[in-house]
């Protein structure tokens, strides 16, 4: 934050809000930016090759459960038990 706060031209003892400032330098909340990443990510393993080892560990399912139906959406597979 330190970095922002210099290139926005204010001090701590100005009492300027974080979220002021980034809303100042046109920046996205935290939040906002840890969901973009988390999104990026996600993206990348479900483009995996299931003959990669992640690929296979994202198919695995415990044994003797059922996958959720959300999972099984989110793969793309029905009717798997």
């Amino acid at each position: 934050m330190k970095c922002l706060r210099i290139k926005a031209r204010k001090t701590r003892r100005g009492r300027v809000r974080n979220e002021r400032i980034r809303e100042e330098l046109l920046l996205s909340s935290m939040s906002k930016r840890i969901e973009d990443r988390q999104i990026s990510w996600f993206g990348h393993i479900m483009r995996l090759d299931v003959d990669s080892k992640l690929g296979q560990f994202m198919e695995k399912k415990p044994l003797g459960q059922k996958i959720p139906v959300e999972r099984q959406e989110l793969l793309g597979k029905k009717g798997l038990n």
